[in-house]
This record gives structure tokens, sequence and C-alpha cells, in this order.
């Protein structure tokens, strides 16, 4: 641009020299009447000089005109670049912030990038958090920015759409239309029918109680409300057995959603990739209860470099004392982990834990930048400062990158991978001897203990000799001869509150303590634990006096506050008397038994008092006609006299010194017989329905939608999914006749209450509250259109009449593209509406065109997946026998092909046009009319 001024200027005082010469000639050669012909030659000359120069000048502006370069507008992604080149032409100069066409998942801008941005002369960008970079971009150029705009927009009337309210709204479709599937329910845990989080309404069928809950009580009825497998589902009020490690809290309580049958509720989990137990309970059995449960969009099936929560998945701080040292990364199980690992390596002269977590904050630029390529047997040097390294594994069983260190006294590394997912015969850092180099820290990864103090492990040692619990570490206790005791971990600050705080105006459940939730003006919800507590507990919650032992008297006051809370909790009445005159049983003869209350048997052989104390069991009152059977509600059997005497008993037989007081050792022995009476005497099990489970593909955001009169808990089964032989296959599919087998999508439109969430920043793509990819409905596209234009004017004024020209003639082009989507998509008739895509990209065709979207998880649409993802993904296919399957344009092909091999699916190819495509000669229309003619194929229209 100056060079150009200056030719201009250099050309203007030329021409301006040559007039005048040309002016102060002519007038001397009038006066010498033309003498000479020479003089007429020159003449001529000037003006013909002049004349060129002037054509030149006047050419230079025609070319310019021509060319109509106006200025630059730089874009983020390639769905932009086609509106701003529709609208423009060749009038100005459009370009990419991506050079390279990275994902924009991934991209991070270069300082070249930058520098070209400062020079534009707009900067347009999607919006919605689809470019994470943008904010912290811009406002590192301060003043040098250009001016930039989001061009997100939807139609008048309609809103973004956010995961929640589309979870929301697809959940309560579901429970209000279906389609219904019968759910039959069990109370055996080894056979249990397994769901999973799709398109469909569960109608449960409760499992059959042997005990039916009346006067049949068959043969198995001892057995089944006292097997073994079943510990811990007891007194379900007050969710026992649902505490511990295993157990899920919800996330989020949405009570009376809008658009869901009346006093429904919907809980938000968060769920790890694996298999749960779901445990229903009601007190109203007489009602017919569904479940609707589905993943919440959000995130993206992107392989992210392997990164977890942050920018990098493992860190670790080494001593360094060579000139070289060798990070290997070795094949496991006959593969590696990942072809390439991006690795960000820092010299640092105090190698501490401390400066491990110092250095972090400059971690996610380097590793998200550009990262140089280090192939297998290649060497590499880091800098002060950080550099960032990208690691390319061999074809061999051990790749191997060589590090100088010459000079480093201290390296500290983040990986996109932990270390340990490469590690087969040897330890992955090593000096230039061959010795294993140990972290001095590390954190994350699965590593062999982070910092190495056993961080990672939650529990006490208890030793069997003194019964007294102290710190140590699983390791070190069993080599004492001790036992491990493992237990919750409760966050810092916690102290001895298990609950959990929740947020009445939001509906969400947040980690915190009793005092600060409290002081917050919201609930402390009680996590109660149905573990037997320890003696220390004992003493420490009923140890009146404090004088390290428990009385009768302070028992039996704990007993008693107990039993009254229960009481309570059920909406049972303290009259004993009345209860015991029942219709049911009858008591008038009080028939007694001799009973044994570890195995609850009635002892026939024992006929009177003496003999059955004698012999260690307990005369009791026998209140049913079936002496073999043992009724769970067998606390309601007893008055409080014989209650009293049963558990004073346990008491006399606890006290090994008779001083009539329990120390904490006696404790030892009453806590366990206390326990089996307590079990015996409580209503075990009335309330529970049964169990499913459920298995969870991959790791996110899950609603479970249901009546508010139903209960469901949540446990972790098992080690995960890997085995699904001991579950029966998926429910029944039984039709209700009385319901339409809709597919509860309505028209496109905004849910109240979930609009406001714009407080959510510096969130990457798994956090994302919105789906971003608006233009791939040509509806809103065309209003993103519109609002560029309108930019464009405002920048360019001088194209005003192209560029509205050309934005009309493309907006017509768009209506012209959704008449062909409604008319094949929506008025055509089509035999499936579900799609199976690797990519959760379609909210909003899918609401446009009332297309149900299920997520095939494990297939990178940009990357290559692992074959353990491919194994995900053939399984996925055959279970739900998917017949098509919906790829982006770039996924791994060889995977693709692989899964096809294995399914025989049929694939087709859904653009989303984050990246440019690889056929340069597509474009956003030619890309749309593909994705339809392909919908319109995989859906049968």
């Amino acid at each position: 641009m100056i060079l150009l001024i200056v030719v201009r200027l250099v050309t203007l005082i030329i021409i301006f020299l040559s007039l005048f010469i040309s002016f102060f000639y002519i007038v001397i050669s009038w006066r010498r009447s033309m003498r000479s012909n020479w003089h007429k030659a020159l003449l001529v000359s000037f003006v013909l000089i002049t004349s060129s120069l002037a054509g030149c000048l006047n050419n230079d502006e025609d070319d310019d005109k021509e060319e109509g370069k106006y200025g630059t507008v730089i874009v983020s992604t390639y769905h932009i670049e086609q509106i701003v080149s529709a609208i423009v032409g060749d009038s100005v100069n459009v370009e990419m912030m991506s050079t390279n066409n990275i994902p924009v998942h991934d991209y991070a801008p270069t300082q070249e990038d930058i520098i070209r941005l400062s020079e534009s002369d707009l900067f347009l960008y999607h919006g919605l958090g689809l470019e994470t970079w943008v904010e912290d971009t811009l406002d590192s150029l301060g003043s040098d920015a250009p001016d930039s705009e989001e061009i997100h927009r939807m139609p008048t009337g309609e809103n973004d759409l956010d995961y929640e309210s589309m979870l929301i709204k697809d959940l309560c479709g579901l429970l209000t239309v279906g389609p219904f599937e019968s759910l039959h329910l069990s109370l055996d845990e080894d056979n249990l029918t397994e769901i999973h989080a799709e398109p469909v309404t569960h109608s449960l069928e409760a499992a059959e109680h042997e005990d039916d809950h009346d006067e049949d009580h068959d043969e198995d009825h001892d057995e089944h409300n006292h097997d073994e497998d079943h510990d811990g589902h007891e007194d379900h009020d007050d969710h026992d057995g649902h505490e511990g490690h295993n157990h899920v809290n919800p996330e989020e309580t949405i009570a009376n959603p809008a658009n869901c049958p009346s006093d429904s509720v919907i809980h938000i989990f968060h769920l790890e990739e694996g298999e749960y137990i779901i445990e229903f309970e009601t007190e109203h059995h007489e009602e017919e209860f569904d479940l609707a449960v589905l993943k919440m969009l959000g995130g993206h099936a992107h392989h992210h470099h392997g990164h977890g929560d942050g920018p990098f998945e493992w860190a670790g701080i080494f001593e360094m004392n060579d000139a070289t040292h060798t990070w290997t990364m070795e094949k496991v199980g006959g593969s590696y982990a990942d072809p390439s690992m991006r690795v960000v390596l820092i010299p640092t002269d105090t190698p501490t834990e401390e400066t491990m977590h110092s250095l972090e904050g400059g971690v996610e630029a380097l590793i998200e930048g550009e990262c140089t390529i280090v192939e297998d047997g290649e060497s590499m040097t880091p800098v002060d400062g950080g550099s960032c390294f990208e690691w390319h594994v061999g074809t061999g069983d051990m790749s191997t990158f060589t590090i100088n260190t010459d000079g480093i006294s201290g390296l500290a590394a983040y990986t996109a991978h932990s270390p340990y997912e490469f590690e087969a015969s040897q330890h992955y850092l090593k000096d230039s001897a061959g010795n294993d180099v140990e972290h001095v820290a590390e954190e994350g990864g699965g590593g062999h203990g982070d910092h190495g103090d056993h961080g990672d492990e939650h529990g006490y040692c208890h030793n069997t000799s003194t019964h007294e619990d102290y710190e140590s570490n699983e390791e070190d206790c069993e080599a004492a001869g001790h036992v491990w005791m493992e237990e919750d971990h409760d966050e810092a600050g916690h102290g001895d509150e298990h609950g959990y705080c929740h947020n009445t105006s939001t509906h969400e459940n947040y980690d915190s303590n009793e005092a600060d939730c409290e002081a917050a003006g919201h609930v402390w919800m009680e996590e109660e634990h149905d573990e037997a507590p320890t003696p220390q507990e004992v003493l420490d919650e009923y140890d009146t006096d404090n004088d390290s032992h428990i009385s009768w008297d302070e028992f039996w006051m704990a007993w008693e506050e107990d039993e009254h809370d229960d009481h309570d909790d059920h909406n049972e009445t303290d009259d004993h008397d009345d209860h015991n005159e029942t219709d049911e049983h009858d008591h008038d003869e009080h028939e007694m038994v001799c009973y044994d209350m570890v195995s609850h048997q009635i002892m026939e052989q024992y006929t009177n008092l003496s003999d059955c104390e004698e012999a260690g069991f307990h005369w009791v009152e026998n209140s049913h006609d079936d002496h073999d059977d043992h009724h769970e509600d067998c606390h309601d059997e007893h008055t409080e006299e014989e209650e009293m005497s049963m558990l004073m008993d346990f008491f006399n037989d606890s006290d090994a010194d008779n001083d009539m007081l329990l120390d904490i050792s006696e404790l030892e022995t009453f806590i366990p017989l206390v326990e089996e009476f307590g079990e015996c005497h409580e209503e075990i099990g009335e309330d529970v329905m049964g169990y499913a489970i459920i298995h969870v593909m991959a790791e996110g955001e899950y609603g479970f939608a249901h009546s508010s009169e139903l209960e469901i808990h949540l446990m972790m089964h098992g080690e995960g999914h890997d085995d699904h032989s001991d579950h029966d296959d998926h429910s029944d599919h039984d039709d209700h006749s009385d319901h339409d087998d809709e597919d509860g999508h309505d028209d496109h439109d905004g849910e109240d209450g979930h609009d406001d969430h714009d407080d959510e920043d510096g969130q990457d793509m798994d956090d994302l509250k919105y789906d971003p990819h608006s233009w791939l409905d040509p509806v809103a596209y065309k209003v993103q259109v519109n609002l560029v234009l309108e930019l464009l004017i405002d920048t360019f004024p001088d194209g005003e009449d192209v560029f509205t020209e050309n934005a009309e003639d493309y907006m017509d082009e768009l209506d012209e593209l959704n008449y062909e989507f409604e008319k094949k998509l929506v008025e055509g008739t089509c035999s499936s509406r579900t799609v199976a895509a690797n990519h959760n990209a379609y909210s909003y065709l899918a609401y446009r065109y009332d297309i149900t979207f299920v997520t095939v998880h494990g297939l990178d649409p940009e990357g290559e997946p692992s074959p353990a993802d491919v194994l995900k993904v053939v399984d996925f296919i055959k279970d739900e026998e998917i017949s098509v399957l919906f790829v982006e344009e770039y996924t791994d092909k060889t995977s693709v092909q692989s899964i096809v091999d294995e399914t025989n699916v049929e694939v087709q190819t859904l653009y989303t046009m984050e990246m440019a495509p690889s056929d340069s000669d597509d474009d956003y229309m030619s890309m749309m009319y593909k994705n339809l003619d392909n919908l319109a194929a995989g859906m049968g229209c």
C-alpha cells in the first residue's frame, strides 16, 4: 500500500513537470513560428509522454476499481468465509485465521496469524464458544485489534439451542408420547435388564417380592429378605446402601419441567463410561411409572490431543543430571495408545512440585500452538520458557526420543497423554546410561501414586490387635499385618460432613459444607451411611459422660431416639399395641418360640425359655402362623419390653468384664449383633420396585425423567461395561396401544427459564452449554448472511450496491435449499427419522426438520481412533442394529472401512464445514445438497 502511494506521487510529479515543460516549449516555439521540424517532433514527444503517464495513472486507478480491493476481512471458520465471499466477490480480500485447515476446536493463533489479524479491516467469528481463543487474542491486540463481530444469530422468535433445554424438551416428549417399551425390574443383581440412554420410554414393571406384602409367605421368604447380595439396600428412605464411592448424586434436579406430565422430575447426573445399577423406590406400588433416559448433547467426539480436563493430561518434574535423556513410547497390547503425542518441556533450576504447578499457566498456549514435529529416533532441545514438541511414533514396538539436557538441572514435562499409556517393558524416561529417571512430583494420568505420597488412597489402617485406626497407605498397612479400610474421600474443607448443598433457585446440587451452604441461603442435604459405625464412632456419638465407655442407658437412649426417627420416616404409628392387634396376625395366643437372631431361624428343638437361652438363643413371641419364615417387619412383632430384653442380652453377652460398661473392644462384639437385630426389624425392601442396569457408552451429562413419586438411586456397577454376558437383552419392545409412536420433537421454539447461560466463560468444547452449529440450518444461516451484509456495508460503504445484490441472490439460494429440505425430509415419507452419526453437531438440523440424531461415540471425526474405540463403535452398531452410519468428511477412512467390514453397515457422509472441504470444487451450497441427498437416502425418504 505504501509503495503504491509513492509510485503514484512520483507519477504525478513527472506529469506536472512534463506539462510545465511542454507548455513553456509551446510558447517559445510559437514565438519562433515553429521554425524547426525538430522542435515539432520534440513537442509531439512531450505530449505523448504526458498522455502516456496520465494513461498509466488512469489505468492504475481503473485496475484498482476492477480488482475492487476495498480491504481485508479475516474469518474464523469456513462457513463464514462462504458468506463473506458470496457477498463481496473479488472486491475484498477474504482470509481464514487458520491457513492450514486446522479443526476449529484444536486451532490456536500463531504470531503470524495475530499480525495478519491486526492488519485486517474486519474480523468475523461465529461465537457461542466455538472459537475459544477469540477473546484473549483480541484483548492482547488492544487498540490494534480490528473491528470484530460474532455472527451467530437465530430467526426472530427462535432461541439458541442450549443443550440442557434440548435435553429437557426431549425427555418430556418421551414421557408424554413415547415410544414406550416394557422394562422388567429384578431383585437379582446378577440378572438385571440392561438399558441405554436412547429415545425410548421405559414402562416399569416391578419385580415380584416373594413375600408380596401380605400373609401369604412362601418358603423362600427368609432367604430372599436376608440375601447377602442385597445387603445395604434396606431402609431405603434413608438411602442406606447408596452412599460410598459407588453412589452417584445428581448434579441438578428440575422439578415440574415445562411440557412434562404433571409431577415429573428430571435428575441430571454426570456419569463416567461404564455400568450403573438403577434402584427404583416408591410408596405407591399401585401406580404405573415411566422412565426416560437421554445423554445431554454438548462437547464433541473430537480427539483433543488426548487432553484431560485441561490442556494436558499428565505433568511431571525431574532432576536432570546428564547431557541427554531418552523418553520412550511403547506399544501396549500390540498397538500404540496414540500415533502421536504433544509434549511441553520447560527447563527449570528448581525441580519441585511447587515449580511444576507454577509453570502450568503457560502450558496451554504452548501445547495448543505450533509444535515442532519429532519423529521416532530424533532429538530435540527445549529452550528457556518452554518448547512444544509433537512426537510421532515409528513402526516398531518402541519409539525413542532423545532430549538434549546439557546444562539443564531440572525439567518439567506436560504431556497430552499419560506416559504410562505407553509403558510396557520399561520405565519411560532414562539417562544416557540407561538408568531410570523418576519424577520428583507428578499429577494426573494414572501414575504409580501422584507425588509419591499415596495421595490418591482414601482410607485408613485398622490395627487388629489394638483396634485402633491410624493413617497409612494400603501397602504399608497390609505389610504390617493390619487391615486397610477404604473410605469415601471428602473434599477439603468438608471434614466429617457427608452431604451436598441444594441451590433452591437453580435446583443444582454442589459440593460444600453445611455452614457455607446455609450461609448462602441454600439447603444442606444429609447423606446417611448404611455401613455399621466403628467402635470409635459409637463412642464419639453416644458416650455422653465421656468415660470412654458405653453404658446401657446411653445405648438405650440412642436406640429409642433412632427408632423414633425411623417411625417418622415411615409414617408409622407409635402405638405398637394397635399394630399388634391387626387382623392379619392373631396375637391373642402369644405363642413363644426360640429364635436365632443371626440366622433368623426358629430353633424348634428348644421348646422352653431356659433351654433356649442356655443354647445362646432368644425366647420371643412368634406372631406368625407359619414358623418357617420370618417377616421383614419383625420389629413390630415385639413389645418394647421384649425388644429391650433382647438388646440387653446382646449388651450383657458383649460385656466381657461384666462391669456393665462396653469399652472399645467390647463394642467390636456388640455392634454386629445390634446391626443384625436392626436389619431384621426394619421394613426391608418394601418400597423397592426393583433394579435395572444402564450401560453408559461415553462420559457426560445424563438426564433421567420420571414421576416425582418414584425415587431412583444410581450406583456404579463393578469395573465397567466390558462384559455384558450376565445381563438380559434390552428391555422388551412391548408396544403400549394407548400411546402413539412419536419422536417427541416439537417445533423449534424456546424453553422458558433456560435461556440464560451467558455466564459460562473459558470452557473447552466438552463444557459448552450451546450447540454452535447453527449454520447447518439454512433458515438460521440466512439470518447470518443478512447480518454479515450490514457489517460489510459499514466497513466498506463504497461496495453497498454490489454487496446487497450479491447477498440477495445468495439468500434466495438459501430459501430454495430450505424448500428442498422441507420437501424431502418433512413433507416426504421416510422409513426412519433416527440418524446415527459420529458427531453431535446436528441439533439445528434435527429441530428444523424433525430428525432424531443418535451419537455413536468413539469414532473421532477429525483424528485417528484407537482400536479400542473402533471396537466400541462396532459393538454399539451391533447392539443397536444400526444399518446406516453417518460420518464426517475427515473421519479416518481406514477405521470406517474396518467398521464396515465388521458390521456391513452402510456409510453416508455429513458435512459440518468447520474445516474447508477436501474437494476444492465444493462449497456451502453443494455440501448442503449432498447432506440432503445422504440424509434422504439413509432415512429412506
